[in-house]
Protein backbone atom coordinates (compact mmCIF):
# COMPACT_ATOMS: atom_id res chain seq x y z
CA UNK A 1 0.00 0.00 0.00
CA UNK A 2 1.43 3.45 -0.90
CA UNK A 3 3.01 5.17 2.08
CA UNK A 4 0.91 8.34 1.86
CA UNK A 5 -2.27 6.25 1.97
CA UNK A 6 -0.86 4.33 4.94
CA UNK A 7 -0.10 7.63 6.68
CA UNK A 8 -3.66 8.86 6.15
CA UNK A 9 -5.21 5.66 7.51
CA UNK A 10 -2.80 5.63 10.43
CA UNK A 11 -3.75 9.23 11.17
CA UNK A 12 -7.45 8.29 11.21
CA UNK A 13 -6.88 5.27 13.44
CA UNK A 14 -4.61 7.08 15.89
CA UNK A 15 -6.97 10.03 15.96
CA UNK A 16 -9.72 7.82 17.36
CA UNK A 17 -7.32 6.08 19.71
CA UNK A 18 -5.93 9.24 21.26
CA UNK A 19 -9.40 10.60 21.85
CA UNK A 20 -10.26 7.56 23.93
CA UNK A 21 -6.87 7.29 25.61
CA UNK A 22 -7.33 10.81 26.99
CA UNK A 23 -10.37 9.59 28.93
CA UNK A 24 -8.39 7.55 31.47
CA UNK A 25 -9.69 7.87 35.00
CA UNK A 26 -7.92 10.18 37.44
CA UNK A 27 -7.26 7.31 39.84
CA UNK A 28 -5.38 5.34 37.15
CA UNK A 29 -3.31 8.41 36.30
CA UNK A 30 -2.44 9.04 39.93
CA UNK A 31 -1.44 5.41 40.47
CA UNK A 32 0.86 5.21 37.42
CA UNK A 33 2.38 8.68 37.59
CA UNK A 34 6.18 8.52 37.58
CA UNK A 35 8.44 10.37 39.95
CA UNK A 36 9.29 12.89 37.23
CA UNK A 37 5.63 13.79 36.78
CA UNK A 38 5.18 11.96 33.45
CA UNK A 39 2.15 9.79 32.84
CA UNK A 40 2.30 6.74 30.54
CA UNK A 41 -0.17 6.61 27.67
CA UNK A 42 -1.35 3.23 26.37
CA UNK A 43 -2.48 2.70 22.78
CA UNK A 44 -4.07 -0.54 21.64
CA UNK A 45 -4.84 -0.56 17.93
CA UNK A 46 -5.63 -3.10 15.27
CA UNK A 47 -2.75 -5.34 14.21
CA UNK A 48 -2.64 -3.97 10.63
CA UNK A 49 -2.51 -0.38 11.92
CA UNK A 50 0.31 -1.31 14.28
CA UNK A 51 2.24 -2.96 11.44
CA UNK A 52 1.90 0.09 9.21
CA UNK A 53 3.14 2.29 12.03
CA UNK A 54 6.13 0.03 12.67
CA UNK A 55 6.95 0.03 8.94
CA UNK A 56 6.97 3.83 8.97
CA UNK A 57 9.30 3.86 11.99
CA UNK A 58 11.67 1.46 10.26
CA UNK A 59 11.60 3.42 7.01
CA UNK A 60 12.34 6.71 8.79
CA UNK A 61 14.81 4.99 11.18
CA UNK A 62 13.24 6.54 14.28
CA UNK A 63 11.89 5.14 17.53
CA UNK A 64 8.20 4.62 18.25
CA UNK A 65 8.15 7.46 20.76
CA UNK A 66 9.91 9.83 18.34
CA UNK A 67 7.45 9.00 15.56
CA UNK A 68 4.50 9.60 17.92
CA UNK A 69 6.01 12.88 19.06
CA UNK A 70 6.48 13.93 15.44
CA UNK A 71 2.89 12.98 14.63
CA UNK A 72 1.57 14.86 17.66
CA UNK A 73 3.57 17.99 16.78
CA UNK A 74 2.37 18.05 13.17
CA UNK A 75 -1.24 17.48 14.21
CA UNK A 76 -1.02 20.31 16.74
CA UNK A 77 0.39 22.64 14.09
CA UNK A 78 -2.34 21.59 11.65
CA UNK A 79 -5.07 22.22 14.21
CA UNK A 80 -3.57 25.62 15.03
CA UNK A 81 -3.56 26.53 11.32
CA UNK A 82 -7.16 25.38 11.05
CA UNK A 83 -8.21 27.56 13.99
CA UNK A 84 -6.55 30.56 12.34
CA UNK A 85 -8.63 30.16 9.17
CA UNK A 86 -11.66 32.41 8.60
CA UNK A 87 -14.94 30.83 9.70
CA UNK A 88 -16.30 30.53 6.15
CA UNK A 89 -13.11 28.78 4.96
CA UNK A 90 -13.35 26.22 7.71
CA UNK A 91 -16.95 25.43 6.93
CA UNK A 92 -16.26 25.04 3.21
CA UNK A 93 -12.91 23.26 3.21
CA UNK A 94 -12.62 21.37 6.48
CA UNK A 95 -16.07 19.81 6.61
CA UNK A 96 -16.13 16.13 7.64
CA UNK A 97 -18.93 13.68 7.00
CA UNK A 98 -19.26 10.54 9.08
CA UNK A 99 -21.79 7.94 7.96
CA UNK A 100 -22.74 5.59 10.77
CA UNK A 101 -23.47 2.69 8.46
CA UNK A 102 -20.02 2.94 6.85
CA UNK A 103 -18.00 3.60 10.01
CA UNK A 104 -15.70 0.81 11.11
CA UNK A 105 -14.70 0.10 14.69
CA UNK A 106 -11.23 0.55 16.05
CA UNK A 107 -10.27 -1.91 18.75
CA UNK A 108 -9.17 0.36 21.60
CA UNK A 109 -8.34 -0.93 25.07
CA UNK A 110 -7.98 1.52 27.94
CA UNK A 111 -6.98 0.56 31.49
CA UNK A 112 -9.90 1.24 33.82
CA UNK A 113 -9.72 2.33 37.47
CA UNK A 114 -8.97 -1.23 38.62
CA UNK A 115 -6.13 -1.63 36.12
CA UNK A 116 -7.88 -4.16 33.86
CA UNK A 117 -8.09 -3.68 30.12
CA UNK A 118 -11.55 -2.65 29.01
CA UNK A 119 -12.34 -2.75 25.27
CA UNK A 120 -14.01 0.36 23.91
CA UNK A 121 -15.76 0.39 20.54
CA UNK A 122 -15.01 3.69 18.82
CA UNK A 123 -16.17 4.59 15.30
CA UNK A 124 -13.25 5.36 13.01
CA UNK A 125 -13.38 8.91 11.63
CA UNK A 126 -14.19 9.16 7.93
CA UNK A 127 -12.78 12.01 5.85
CA UNK A 128 -15.36 13.33 3.48
CA UNK A 129 -14.65 14.12 -0.14
CA UNK A 130 -14.89 17.77 0.82
CA UNK A 131 -11.63 17.65 2.79
CA UNK A 132 -9.80 16.17 -0.20
CA UNK A 133 -11.17 18.40 -2.93
CA UNK A 134 -12.29 21.59 -1.24
CA UNK A 135 -16.01 21.23 -2.01
CA UNK A 136 -18.46 18.52 -1.12
CA UNK A 137 -19.01 16.13 -4.01
CA UNK A 138 -16.38 17.72 -6.26
CA UNK A 139 -13.81 15.46 -7.90
CA UNK A 140 -10.07 16.30 -7.82
CA UNK A 141 -9.85 17.44 -11.44
CA UNK A 142 -12.82 19.77 -10.98
CA UNK A 143 -11.22 21.19 -7.83
CA UNK A 144 -7.96 21.87 -9.66
CA UNK A 145 -9.83 23.47 -12.54
CA UNK A 146 -11.86 25.63 -10.15
CA UNK A 147 -8.77 26.75 -8.22
CA UNK A 148 -6.96 27.64 -11.42
CA UNK A 149 -9.82 29.53 -13.02
CA UNK A 150 -10.75 31.53 -9.95
CA UNK A 151 -9.94 35.17 -10.52
CA UNK A 152 -9.16 34.68 -14.21
CA UNK A 153 -11.46 36.32 -16.72
CA UNK A 154 -12.06 34.77 -20.08
CA UNK A 155 -10.84 31.30 -19.11
CA UNK A 156 -11.24 28.78 -21.92
CA UNK A 157 -13.14 25.59 -21.13
CA UNK A 158 -11.04 22.43 -21.40
CA UNK A 159 -11.58 20.15 -24.38
CA UNK A 160 -10.38 17.18 -22.29
CA UNK A 161 -12.52 15.71 -19.55
CA UNK A 162 -11.21 13.44 -16.84
CA UNK A 163 -8.83 13.36 -13.91
CA UNK A 164 -5.29 14.68 -14.12
CA UNK A 165 -5.30 15.89 -17.71
CA UNK A 166 -4.09 19.13 -19.26
CA UNK A 167 -6.80 21.75 -19.65
CA UNK A 168 -6.53 22.51 -23.34
CA UNK A 169 -8.78 24.40 -25.72
CA UNK A 170 -10.18 22.65 -28.77
CA UNK A 171 -7.64 24.52 -30.89
CA UNK A 172 -4.70 23.40 -28.75
CA UNK A 173 -5.95 19.81 -28.66
CA UNK A 174 -6.17 19.82 -32.45
CA UNK A 175 -2.58 21.12 -32.60
CA UNK A 176 -1.35 18.26 -30.40
CA UNK A 177 -3.14 15.69 -32.55
CA UNK A 178 -1.65 17.26 -35.67
CA UNK A 179 1.85 17.06 -34.18
CA UNK A 180 1.30 13.35 -33.49
CA UNK A 181 -0.25 12.55 -36.88
CA UNK A 182 0.86 9.30 -38.54
CA UNK A 183 2.34 8.05 -35.29
CA UNK A 184 4.97 10.80 -34.98
CA UNK A 185 6.27 11.22 -31.41
CA UNK A 186 5.90 14.64 -29.81
CA UNK A 187 8.82 16.50 -28.21
CA UNK A 188 7.81 18.91 -25.47
CA UNK A 189 8.84 20.99 -22.50
CA UNK A 190 6.87 23.29 -20.19
CA UNK A 191 7.47 26.67 -18.60
CA UNK A 192 5.99 29.78 -17.09
CA UNK A 193 6.65 33.20 -18.56
CA UNK A 194 9.05 34.17 -15.76
CA UNK A 195 12.27 35.30 -17.42
CA UNK A 196 14.74 32.86 -15.82
CA UNK A 197 12.58 29.86 -16.79
CA UNK A 198 11.49 31.27 -20.12
CA UNK A 199 15.09 31.74 -21.26
CA UNK A 200 15.90 28.10 -20.55
CA UNK A 201 12.82 26.85 -22.40
CA UNK A 202 13.62 29.06 -25.38
CA UNK A 203 17.20 27.81 -25.37
CA UNK A 204 15.93 24.21 -25.54
CA UNK A 205 13.63 25.06 -28.44
CA UNK A 206 16.40 26.91 -30.28
CA UNK A 207 18.78 23.98 -29.74
CA UNK A 208 16.26 21.79 -31.58
CA UNK A 209 16.08 24.32 -34.41
CA UNK A 210 19.88 24.58 -34.62
CA UNK A 211 20.89 20.93 -34.23
CA UNK A 212 17.90 18.87 -35.41
CA UNK A 213 15.79 21.21 -37.57
CA UNK A 214 13.68 18.31 -38.87
CA UNK A 215 12.33 17.81 -35.33
CA UNK A 216 10.94 21.32 -34.99
CA UNK A 217 7.62 20.12 -36.42
CA UNK A 218 7.47 17.60 -33.53
CA UNK A 219 8.15 20.25 -30.89
CA UNK A 220 5.50 21.99 -28.80
CA UNK A 221 5.79 23.88 -25.53
CA UNK A 222 3.21 23.59 -22.76
CA UNK A 223 2.85 27.20 -21.65
CA UNK A 224 1.65 27.66 -18.07
CA UNK A 225 0.61 31.25 -18.65
CA UNK A 226 -0.08 33.57 -21.58
CA UNK A 227 3.30 35.29 -21.25
CA UNK A 228 5.07 31.99 -21.96
CA UNK A 229 2.84 31.34 -24.93
CA UNK A 230 3.49 34.80 -26.38
CA UNK A 231 7.25 34.40 -25.94
CA UNK A 232 7.24 31.08 -27.80
CA UNK A 233 5.15 32.51 -30.63
CA UNK A 234 7.51 35.50 -30.98
CA UNK A 235 10.26 33.01 -31.78
CA UNK A 236 8.01 31.07 -34.17
CA UNK A 237 7.55 28.04 -31.91
CA UNK A 238 4.17 26.45 -31.30
CA UNK A 239 2.71 26.23 -27.82
CA UNK A 240 -0.44 25.04 -26.07
CA UNK A 241 -1.83 26.81 -23.03
CA UNK A 242 -2.47 25.09 -19.70
CA UNK A 243 -2.94 28.05 -17.38
CA UNK A 244 -1.99 27.64 -13.70
CA UNK A 245 -2.27 30.01 -10.71
CA UNK A 246 0.24 32.84 -10.83
CA UNK A 247 1.46 32.65 -7.21
CA UNK A 248 1.11 30.83 -3.92
CA UNK A 249 0.90 27.17 -2.91
CA UNK A 250 -1.40 26.40 -5.85
CA UNK A 251 1.41 27.34 -8.26
CA UNK A 252 3.91 25.12 -6.40
CA UNK A 253 1.45 22.23 -6.49
CA UNK A 254 0.84 22.73 -10.22
CA UNK A 255 4.59 22.84 -10.97
CA UNK A 256 5.15 19.68 -8.91
CA UNK A 257 2.57 17.75 -10.95
CA UNK A 258 3.16 19.29 -14.36
CA UNK A 259 5.43 16.72 -16.04
CA UNK A 260 3.12 13.94 -14.82
CA UNK A 261 0.03 15.71 -16.15
CA UNK A 262 1.71 16.07 -19.55
CA UNK A 263 2.81 12.42 -19.63
CA UNK A 264 -0.60 11.18 -18.51
CA UNK A 265 -2.36 13.37 -21.07
CA UNK A 266 -0.16 11.99 -23.86
CA UNK A 267 -0.88 8.42 -22.78
CA UNK A 268 -4.60 9.21 -22.58
CA UNK A 269 -4.60 10.67 -26.09
CA UNK A 270 -2.58 7.79 -27.56
CA UNK A 271 0.42 10.05 -28.25
CA UNK A 272 4.02 8.88 -27.83
CA UNK A 273 5.84 11.79 -26.22
CA UNK A 274 9.26 12.82 -24.94
CA UNK A 275 8.92 15.31 -22.07
CA UNK A 276 12.06 17.30 -21.23
CA UNK A 277 13.01 19.71 -18.47
CA UNK A 278 13.68 23.16 -19.84
CA UNK A 279 17.34 23.13 -18.71
CA UNK A 280 18.25 20.65 -21.47
CA UNK A 281 19.99 21.36 -24.76
CA UNK A 282 19.21 18.97 -27.63
CA UNK A 283 22.36 18.04 -29.56
CA UNK A 284 21.08 15.31 -31.91
CA UNK A 285 17.86 13.42 -32.57
CA UNK A 286 16.89 12.12 -29.10
CA UNK A 287 14.44 9.58 -30.55
CA UNK A 288 17.37 7.68 -32.04
CA UNK A 289 18.59 6.92 -28.50
CA UNK A 290 15.34 5.13 -27.59
CA UNK A 291 14.94 1.36 -27.68
CA UNK A 292 11.13 1.46 -28.13
CA UNK A 293 10.75 -1.72 -26.06
CA UNK A 294 9.30 -0.22 -22.86
CA UNK A 295 6.32 1.79 -21.63
CA UNK A 296 8.61 4.45 -20.16
CA UNK A 297 12.19 5.28 -21.15
CA UNK A 298 14.09 7.53 -18.76
CA UNK A 299 17.51 9.02 -18.13
CA UNK A 300 19.55 8.32 -15.00
CA UNK A 301 21.93 10.28 -12.78
CA UNK A 302 24.26 7.31 -12.24
CA UNK A 303 27.73 7.29 -13.76
CA UNK A 304 27.86 3.49 -14.05
CA UNK A 305 24.25 2.25 -14.08
CA UNK A 306 25.29 -1.33 -14.77
CA UNK A 307 26.90 -1.36 -11.30
CA UNK A 308 24.81 1.07 -9.28
CA UNK A 309 21.16 0.87 -10.34
CA UNK A 310 18.99 0.09 -7.31
CA UNK A 311 21.85 -0.65 -4.99
CA UNK A 312 20.71 -0.16 -1.40
CA UNK A 313 23.41 2.39 -0.58
CA UNK A 314 22.58 4.80 -3.43
CA UNK A 315 20.20 7.72 -3.15
CA UNK A 316 16.73 6.86 -4.50
CA UNK A 317 16.53 9.92 -6.75
CA UNK A 318 19.66 8.92 -8.70
CA UNK A 319 18.14 5.86 -10.40
CA UNK A 320 15.65 7.78 -12.56
CA UNK A 321 16.23 11.37 -13.59
CA UNK A 322 12.74 12.64 -14.39
CA UNK A 323 14.12 15.48 -16.52
CA UNK A 324 13.80 13.24 -19.58
CA UNK A 325 10.93 10.76 -19.84
CA UNK A 326 9.56 9.12 -22.97
CA UNK A 327 6.08 7.67 -22.65
CA UNK A 328 4.84 5.08 -25.08
CA UNK A 329 1.08 5.43 -25.32
CA UNK A 330 -0.13 2.22 -23.68
CA UNK A 331 -2.76 1.23 -21.16
CA UNK A 332 -0.01 0.15 -18.78
CA UNK A 333 1.69 3.56 -18.92
CA UNK A 334 -1.61 5.40 -18.53
CA UNK A 335 -2.66 3.35 -15.50
CA UNK A 336 0.78 3.67 -13.87
CA UNK A 337 0.91 7.45 -14.27
CA UNK A 338 -2.66 7.85 -13.07
CA UNK A 339 -1.91 5.79 -9.95
CA UNK A 340 1.12 7.97 -9.21
CA UNK A 341 -0.91 11.17 -9.58
CA UNK A 342 -3.74 9.84 -7.43
CA UNK A 343 -1.39 8.68 -4.68
CA UNK A 344 0.38 12.06 -4.55
CA UNK A 345 -2.43 14.45 -5.36
CA UNK A 346 -2.45 16.22 -1.98
CA UNK A 347 0.35 18.63 -1.20
CA UNK A 348 0.08 17.60 2.46
CA UNK A 349 -1.74 15.06 4.61
CA UNK A 350 -2.40 15.61 8.30
CA UNK A 351 -0.06 18.59 8.30
CA UNK A 352 2.81 16.56 6.83
CA UNK A 353 3.90 18.04 3.48
CA UNK A 354 4.57 16.03 0.36
CA UNK A 355 8.29 15.84 -0.44
CA UNK A 356 9.31 18.87 -2.50
CA UNK A 357 11.23 16.80 -5.07
CA UNK A 358 8.89 14.87 -7.36
CA UNK A 359 11.89 12.97 -8.76
CA UNK A 360 12.57 11.36 -5.38
CA UNK A 361 8.89 10.61 -4.83
CA UNK A 362 8.59 8.96 -8.24
CA UNK A 363 11.71 6.86 -7.67
CA UNK A 364 10.34 5.55 -4.39
CA UNK A 365 6.99 4.88 -6.06
CA UNK A 366 8.74 2.83 -8.75
CA UNK A 367 10.99 1.03 -6.26
CA UNK A 368 8.05 -0.12 -4.13
CA UNK A 369 6.40 -1.68 -7.16
CA UNK A 370 9.68 -3.01 -8.50
CA UNK A 371 10.85 -4.88 -5.38
CA UNK A 372 8.38 -4.62 -2.50
CA UNK A 373 4.98 -5.65 -3.86
CA UNK A 374 3.28 -9.03 -3.86
CA UNK A 375 3.14 -9.06 -7.65
CA UNK A 376 5.82 -8.81 -10.34
CA UNK A 377 4.45 -5.40 -11.36
CA UNK A 378 7.44 -3.60 -12.91
CA UNK A 379 10.48 -4.66 -14.91
CA UNK A 380 13.37 -2.22 -15.27
CA UNK A 381 15.80 -2.68 -18.16
CA UNK A 382 19.32 -1.45 -18.80
CA UNK A 383 21.55 -2.24 -21.74
CA UNK A 384 21.03 -5.49 -23.60
CA UNK A 385 21.03 -7.95 -20.73
CA UNK A 386 20.15 -6.35 -17.37
CA UNK A 387 16.62 -6.78 -16.00
CA UNK A 388 15.57 -5.66 -12.52
CA UNK A 389 12.40 -7.27 -11.14
CA UNK A 390 10.77 -8.70 -8.03
CA UNK A 391 12.11 -12.27 -7.92
CA UNK A 392 10.15 -12.97 -4.70
CA UNK A 393 6.77 -12.07 -6.18
CA UNK A 394 3.95 -14.41 -5.15
CA UNK A 395 1.36 -13.05 -7.59
CA UNK A 396 1.78 -13.49 -11.30
CA UNK A 397 1.14 -10.54 -13.58
CA UNK A 398 0.21 -11.07 -17.21
CA UNK A 399 2.19 -8.11 -18.46
CA UNK A 400 4.43 -6.04 -16.14
CA UNK A 401 5.08 -2.37 -16.83
CA UNK A 402 8.49 -1.94 -18.47
CA UNK A 403 10.83 0.96 -17.69
CA UNK A 404 14.06 1.32 -19.65
CA UNK A 405 17.04 3.25 -18.26
CA UNK A 406 18.99 5.03 -21.01
CA UNK A 407 22.76 5.38 -21.38
CA UNK A 408 23.86 8.35 -19.20
CA UNK A 409 26.61 9.24 -21.67
CA UNK A 410 24.26 9.45 -24.65
CA UNK A 411 21.35 10.98 -22.71
CA UNK A 412 23.76 12.92 -20.56
CA UNK A 413 23.19 14.30 -17.09
CA UNK A 414 25.04 17.46 -16.10
CA UNK A 415 27.90 15.83 -14.21
CA UNK A 416 28.72 13.49 -17.11
CA UNK A 417 28.55 16.14 -19.82
CA UNK A 418 29.81 19.35 -18.22
CA UNK A 419 32.34 17.98 -15.71
CA UNK A 420 33.55 14.53 -16.77
CA UNK A 421 33.01 14.98 -20.53
CA UNK A 422 32.29 11.26 -20.52
CA UNK A 423 31.32 11.33 -24.19
CA UNK A 424 34.93 12.21 -25.04
CA UNK A 425 36.58 9.42 -23.02
CA UNK A 426 39.43 7.92 -25.10
CA UNK A 427 38.29 4.75 -26.82
CA UNK A 428 34.73 5.23 -25.58
CA UNK A 429 33.62 8.24 -27.60
CA UNK A 430 29.88 8.56 -28.06
CA UNK A 431 27.58 11.15 -29.58
CA UNK A 432 25.30 12.58 -26.86
CA UNK A 433 21.79 13.46 -28.03
CA UNK A 434 21.17 15.91 -25.19
CA UNK A 435 22.86 17.56 -22.24
CA UNK A 436 20.89 18.15 -19.05
CA UNK A 437 22.20 21.04 -16.94
CA UNK A 438 21.35 19.36 -13.64
CA UNK A 439 23.86 19.06 -10.84
CA UNK A 440 25.72 22.16 -12.04
CA UNK A 441 25.41 25.77 -10.92
CA UNK A 442 24.69 28.07 -12.50
CA UNK A 443 22.94 26.41 -15.37
CA UNK A 444 23.13 29.30 -17.80
CA UNK A 445 26.87 29.74 -17.17
CA UNK A 446 27.66 26.10 -18.04
CA UNK A 447 25.43 26.14 -21.10
CA UNK A 448 27.12 29.31 -22.34
CA UNK A 449 30.63 28.12 -21.48
CA UNK A 450 30.18 24.84 -23.40
CA UNK A 451 28.69 26.56 -26.44
CA UNK A 452 25.14 25.37 -25.80
CA UNK A 453 23.45 28.75 -25.42
CA UNK A 454 21.42 29.58 -28.52
CA UNK A 455 19.58 32.76 -27.56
Amino acid sequence: MPRRRCLRRLHLALGGVLGVAAAQSSSAIAREQNSDGQVPMYLWVREDTKQKFMDMCNEENVSISEMLARWSATRSAAHKSSRDLPRETKSADVRTTVKAEAAKSVDVRVPDAEGSEKPVETPAPVISQATQTGRLGENPSAAVSRATKSGRKGAVASALHGEFLLRLSEEDLALLRKKAAKGRPVLTTWTTGEERYMDLALNLALSVRANVPSLERNFVCVALDRAARRAMKRHKFQAVLHAVPATGPELKDAIWKMRWLVLHTFAQLGIDGLVLDSDIAVLADPFQALYRDADLEVMTDHFWPEQHLWQYWTRPEEHINTGCIFVKASQHAKDFLLEFLQDHNESEIGGIPRHWMDQQVFNKFVERRLFHSAGDLVHALYGNDQVFRNVRATVKVARPLRIRILDPVVVAHGMNYFWLRAHQAPGKEKQPVMAHANGVDGKEYFLRDRGLWYI
